[in-house]
Formats: structure tokens, sequence, C-alpha cells
């Protein structure tokens, strides 16, 4: 898994590097096989104009992917995959982790997933 998480220390939180093609392609460069590419954006904005949703180059790279949001913020996570996958598998996965199913349970962690691929 490689976490796509580069902020600037700024007043208000920015990604210091660009979701751009040259970006996702270096990181898609690095991932093995069945490994999983995590992006944090600080927005549903800065999602939607990312290279992952608007350039079909990157699109081909990810054949499967999904968005993850929280209602505490306007926070967005990609989620993208080099192979397919569905909700039901990435939510297994969720709860197959300790630390994540406990925050599950206590209701700190509370996100919708949406598959965008």
């Amino acid at each position: 898994m490689v976490v796509d998480d580069v902020f600037a220390q700024a007043k208000d939180p920015q990604r210091a590097i660009t979701a751009s093609k040259q970006w996702i392609k270096l990181m898609h460069k690095h991932l093995a096989k069945n490994a999983v590419l995590v992006s944090n954006f600080i927005s549903m904005q800065e999602f939607t104009n990312s290279a992952y949703v608007n350039e079909a180059c990157v699109r081909k790279l990810f054949p499967c992917a999904f968005r993850l949001s929280v209602s505490r913020d306007d926070n967005v996570i990609g989620v993208f995959l080099r192979r397919q996958s569905n909700i039901r598998e990435l939510q297994q996965n969720i709860h197959a982790n300790p630390q994540l199913r406990r925050l599950l349970r206590s209701g700190e962690l509370d996100f919708q997933i949406n598959k965008i691929k």
C-alpha cells in the first residue's frame, strides 16, 4: 500500500504535491501488482479536479477505485486498485483490521464508501 497524504504546512491545509498525471504515474510505478494506492484530498472539489478523475490514461492504470468520505469534515479519501474489487470486499478488509474495527464499533469512524470505477 502507498499512502499519498502529502500536505504543506500553511494557514489552510493544502497538498504539497498536486495529484497530477505525472505524480500519479510515479506512484503507480512503485506499486506491487496487488497493491493499493490511498490518496487524501482536502475536499470533493480537489478530488474531482485531480488526474484520477480527469485523465483517461490515469484511470486506465487503476481498474477499480473507491471514494471514502466522513460526515465530520470535507476530506475525501481515494482508494485506487490495480485489480477489480467491490465495496463488500473493501468493507471486509476494513473490518478485519482490529484498530479500524474498534473505531467503527465505538462510532469514532463513520464513513461512506462509493465505488467510482
